[in-house]
């Protein structure tokens, strides 16, 4: 998954905003009334600007729905507490937090309706509940960012504390093949676990002595990330490739998700020692690459947080490569048997 161009300009003016904000604050003033007109305009720059460049960058060009303007807005103007030093100037953020109050009972009330529509299309699919889950919040909420951001959450939660003991998804009448079993993942889980969790701790002590803010900041994001490469694992573990005659569903952990109809394979052939060039890289998706599967068309790709790409071709990594060749290369000869002659 890539970030878009536009996702780097928000990301590069928010900085760059913050930057010049910051230098603003540290600046020495003779008199209270030049602090206060500092403050002014940072706290307009926080809860106006950015959230206006969000809107001009992102929602408005990808038509997306205004309400997570009141998000950005709502996160800033309480990031904003961190730099002002005139209390009365806080008082500004009461009316954000109005209207987040009001967009977060209006989200309630739509979650309330996840309930049945879940419990509807769990019975009509025999697809895993998460994914279940995932399709009913997109069905109320929408492809919004912030609410693809909590799918995200929900999901590597589920698969990282509550997966244990279940079973990989197998449906009848198809046939499976794992990537877990001589991936690496599980090592890079190993070694992450001790850099996080143990490492991680020395670095909570020490940034400590600085900012108490930064270490929990930093051992907070620290617990997020072993949680979401523990996900990664399970979800690997969990969701296997699945063939059947019309389609190849694939999960590849967290990281995508895809399900390519067998008329879009072009061919599927055993690799070692890929390397791709540029433009390669951003048509394609490689992981651990085995495999490699190629298209006829573009097929969209979604990742975590929303991400998406237009792939024209897969390298993954598979535990029996060979026989999955072979697998997908007997579906296709058998729908297309005038090919072998």
């Amino acid at each position: 998954m890539t970030i878009t161009r536009r996702q780097w300009l928000f990301f590069s003016l928010v900085m760059l905003i913050m930057a010049c904000d910051f230098c603003l604050i540290h600046l020495p003033y003779r008199t209270s009334t030049d602090l206060e007109t500092v403050d002014f305009g940072v706290a307009m720059d926080f809860m106006l600007v950015i959230p206006f460049v969000y809107y001009m960058v992102l929602v408005r060009k990808n038509q997306r729905h205004w309400t997570s303007v009141i998000y950005v807005s709502f996160f800033f103007g309480h990031a904003l507490l961190w730099f002002l030093h005139s209390p009365g100037l806080r008082l500004l953020i009461y009316p954000v937090d109005l209207l987040f109050v009001i967009v977060e009972i209006r989200l309630l009330m739509r979650l309330f309706r996840v309930g049945s529509t879940y419990r509807q299309m769990r019975h009509s699919s025999d697809v895993p509940g998460i994914e279940v889950f995932e399709s009913a919040l997109t069905v109320h909420l929408g492809s919004n960012p912030f609410f693809r951001y909590i799918a995200t959450d929900l999901t590597l939660i589920y698969y990282s504390l509550f997966s244990w003991g279940r079973k990989a998804y197998s449906p009848s009448g198809t046939k499976v093949f794992s990537y877990h079993t001589t991936s690496n993942a599980w090592i890079i889980l190993i070694v992450m676990s001790k850099v996080l969790l143990l490492e991680g701790f020395a670095t909570h002590i020490l940034v400590q002595h600085w900012s108490h803010f930064a270490a929990w900041v930093l051992t907070a994001s620290n617990i997020y990330l072993w949680l979401f490469l523990l996900g990664d694992y399970r979800a690997m573990k969990l969701n296997p490739l699945i063939l059947s005659d019309s389609a190849l569903r694939v999960r590849y952990g967290l990281r995508f998700k895809l399900t390519i109809p067998m008329t879009d394979i072009a061919a599927v052939t055993e690799t070692s020692n890929v390397r791709l060039t540029r433009k390669e890289r951003r048509e394609t998706l490689m992981y651990e690459s085995n495999v490699h599967i190629a298209l006829n068309h573009p097929v969209l790709a979604r990742g975590p947080f929303g991400l998406q790409k237009s792939v024209t071709g897969l390298y993954i990594h598979l535990d029996q490569p060979g026989n999955f060749v072979r697998c997908v290369s007997n579906l296709k000869d058998q729908a297309n048997p005038e090919d072998r002659q």
